[in-house]
């Protein structure tokens, strides 16, 4: 029997790849890096790229490759294309982070598009297994057996539960799916059938899947990922039986409507404050769009206008009742409004033609359902939390639009190296990728290293240790000049060492990339020692504005006005804390109360006498 050596290599590093990217990267946490559940993932992706890449260039060599370029193709690569417009020709904005992982993200896309339908059903039992050792994680930590990555009560290898959440509800649909449309739809692969029979495919993994995501997922709390979930899981059903909506008579849909509301207004109750404060966030997000409603702020840059906008809000609504829910906000909770902010009506016509095509690909393949279904699991879980900010869920989408759009019949172009100047393409694109991956590879590296001394910095500071966490912030700060929180961070760290026109310098940048109340304070802070009262007062006030229900900034503005010997409105703003209810209680906020209640006796007594 005759065997084809190069294709068998060719399988082995397809599946090592799909392995990596869709079990291996959701797992990666290395906590000597900072922000570590997030930052070891992305560089483990980049480096999965650098491989691919390689790899890639190597079989241009090699073979004789052949694209197929359809509709719904060209729809995202003139969505990739106005993104890349808007940052650096309509908003004007630097290089950064953000819009390098976005060209990454569209590299790795393009190599999905080259699998085969038998591999792309492989990478989805891969990320159906990466999932249920996530769920593994999820229970060793209910039971204490491994420490959570924060004060929630499950997050696997997440930051929080949310987003481990979302995680899960994006592979349920494609995990289970099989199960649910067993005997009901045909799959298009006879071989992948012959593969279905087996135990572990056929039986044991789906149930596993159901049993170990519903349970986890129900832990998490996460009012997102349950809608996605079940409205996914009612797009199953109805595939399942076509006909199942159809039969609904009048009555039958009204107690349907009923319910459907009813299940709503108890997942509102189960949070309430949690829901509003998502209210009030959207309130903010749409008078945000009202002023950029064509093209947005820049992608990625929400973080730079969002809470200057609550806080001209506050200001205007001091004694609102949304001040008990408002906190540092750094996404939209709904990617409809905060794509809508970033790159304007025009992209979010774009993101919606591609998502209409995608869905209007036809076919009863297993397969594509289940990935429709996956996308409609996040889509819905996108309307109430983040996940274009979660890289494992970002992948997973990745795969579900290759696998969606390989189904589409119509061609747009096809191209093959066969052609007589074939050989001429083939140095042409060795020669522009060459470069590019060896910046990747820099880039990467210098990323690594950037983040390992953030994560010292940030250690240093936490142990008073400001001089140590100086100089890591600054072998950092190159690699992180467009982020906002480490310019915040930064600029902290020189504020409290009282190098104060430093600080500001540093501040000032941090408010331009992603204002809050740390950085607000900060640089009041330094005003005041600089004696710039006035700078000082308007730094703390708008710290104040951005979240009213902080007792600090109050207590700082306090402390200014007396050192301005202005008592009457030192007292006014006392009379008001004393008065309000601390957000969250601690000694800290004990402390403010008594000092300022002192203050109020002391004047007070001193103007009887």
């Amino acid at each position: 029997m005759h065997i084809n050596y190069l294709k068998t290599l060719k399988d082995f590093f397809s599946a090592s790849i799909i392995f990596f990217f869709f079990t291996i990267v959701p797992l990666l946490e290395s906590k000597e890096l900072y922000n570590y559940t997030q930052s070891s993932k992305l560089l483990g992706f980049f480096i999965g790229i650098l491989i691919v890449s390689v790899l890639a260039l190597i079989n241009l060599i090699i073979s004789t490759p052949s694209f197929k370029i359809k509709y719904i193709d060209i729809l995202l690569l003139l969505l990739f294309i106005y993104v890349i417009i808007n940052v650096f020709v309509i908003n004007n904005l630097p290089f950064g982070h953000k819009v390098y992982e976005l060209f990454i993200l569209y590299i790795f896309f393009l190599f999905l598009r080259q699998l085969s339908r038998k591999q792309y059903k492989y990478a989805l039992i891969l990320s159906s297994i990466g999932a249920i050792i996530q769920c593994i994680i999820g229970f060793l930590q209910l039971e204490g057996s491994i420490t959570n990555n924060s004060a929630f009560l499950i997050t696997g290898n997440f930051f929080n539960s949310g987003p481990y959440a979302g995680y899960l509800a994006s592979i349920f649909p494609c995990a289970v799916g099989y199960f649910v449309l067993k005997n009901s739809i045909h799959t298009d692969d006879k071989k992948y059938s012959l593969m279905l029979k087996s135990t572990f495919l056929k039986i044991i993994l789906p149930h596993l899947c159901l049993l170990f995501f519903l349970l986890v997922i129900i832990f998490t709390k996460s009012r997102a990922s349950w809608i996605g979930i079940f409205t996914s899981f009612l797009y199953l059903i109805y595939h399942k039986k076509e006909s199942f909506i159809l039969k609904f008579t009048l009555k039958k849909s009204l107690l349907t409507i009923i319910v459907l509301i009813s299940i709503m207004g108890l997942l509102y109750i189960f949070k309430i404050d949690s829901s509003n404060g998502r209210l009030f966030i959207w309130k903010n997000v749409f008078l945000l769009i009202e002023e950029e409603p064509f093209f947005g702020y820049g992608y990625g840059n929400f973080q730079s206008v969002y809470m200057n906008q609550q806080a001209d809000y506050f200001r205007l609504n001091l004694d609102s009742t949304y001040s008990a829910v408002a906190d540092n906000v750094h996404f939209a909770f709904n990617e409809f409004l905060q794509c809508w902010a970033e790159i304007g009506f025009t992209g979010i016509i774009l993101v919606s033609g591609a998502l209409l095509s995608l869905f209007k690909v036809n076919g009863k393949d297993k397969m594509l359902i289940c990935c429709k279904a996956s996308l409609i699991a996040i889509l819905t879980f996108s309307m109430f939390s983040y996940p274009s900010q979660i890289l494992p869920i970002k992948l997973n989408c990745a795969l579900f639009f290759a696998i969606i759009i390989s189904y589409e019949e119509t061609i747009y172009l096809q191209f093959s190296f066969r052609s007589p100047y074939s050989r001429i393409y083939r140095i042409a694109i060795i020669f522009i990728c060459l470069p590019l991956i060896l910046f990747h590879s820099n880039y990467t590296n210098r990323l690594y290293q950037s983040y390992k001394d953030w994560a010292l910095a940030f250690r240093f500071y936490k142990f008073g240790n400001y001089p140590m966490s100086l100089l890591n912030y600054s072998k950092a700060f190159n690699s992180f000049r467009d982020n906002g929180v480490f310019l915040g961070m930064n600029g902290k760290a020189l504020s409290m060492l009282h190098r104060d026109e430093e600080a500001i310098e540093i501040l000032k940048l941090a408010e331009k990339k992603s204002n809050s109340t740390v950085i607000q304070i900060a640089m009041g802070d330094s005003y005041r020692r600089l004696k710039n009262y006035n700078l000082s007062e308007k730094s703390y006030l708008w710290a104040y504005y951005m979240n009213p229900s902080r007792l600090y900034p109050q207590y700082l503005l306090i402390k200014l006005y007396i050192e301005e010997e202005r008592i009457g409105n030192a007292l006014i703003l006392a009379k008001r804390l004393v008065k309000q209810k601390a957000k969250i209680e601690s000694e800290a906020s004990k402390q403010i109360y008594i000092e300022v209640q002192k203050l109020i006796d002391t004047y007070e007594k001193a103007k009887v006498d």
